[in-house]
């Protein structure tokens, strides 16, 4: 459990830090009211909202593929589709953080004990994930495309 909370507050540090965006520098004369009208848009622009539940994905760790179902906010179904274990099914039901709009956190323990944490950007199309087990952590990246 410990080295869960370990790798739960490592990503949400990095989330954190990804989501900085370094100051902009001082300008010598006050703007002007294009660029303030410019600058309200920006920072009042909200990326277009990504619906993810109710989708089915491939989940593309290179090797491992991974058809993963999101029924609901709170579920999480998957088949491996290909690996040693091709067929193996499972559903869990997870803990979701969003982060910012489009980048959620997931995390669920699976039947076997091994903790899973993932970075779901459904902007970029990848997950980020972190699996616990045996006191051990692995980390693994992977693209998403949408199966439909």
């Amino acid at each position: 459990m410990k080295a869960l909370k370990v790798v739960l507050i490592a990503v949400l540090a990095v989330m954190a830090l990804a989501g900085c965006t370094q100051p902009s520098p001082p300008q010598a004369a006050q703007p002007t009211a294009q660029q303030t009208a410019q600058q309200t848009a920006q920072q009042t622009a909200q990326p277009q909202k990504i619906e993810w539940v109710g989708k089915t994905f491939l989940i593309d760790f290179g090797e491992l593929k991974i058809k993963g179902q999101f029924p609901a906010a709170n579920q999480y179904k998957w088949e491996y589709l290909t690996g040693n274990e091709k067929g193996k099914t499972g559903l869990e039901t997870i803990r979701l953080v969003e982060i910012r709009p489009n980048v959620h956190i997931n995390s669920w323990v699976e039947k076997d004990g091994t903790a899973i944490v993932e970075v779901l950007d459904l902007e970029k199309m990848t997950v980020l994930s972190y699996g616990v087990k045996d006191k051990k952590i692995n980390e693994y990246k992977a693209k998403l495309s949408e199966i439909k």
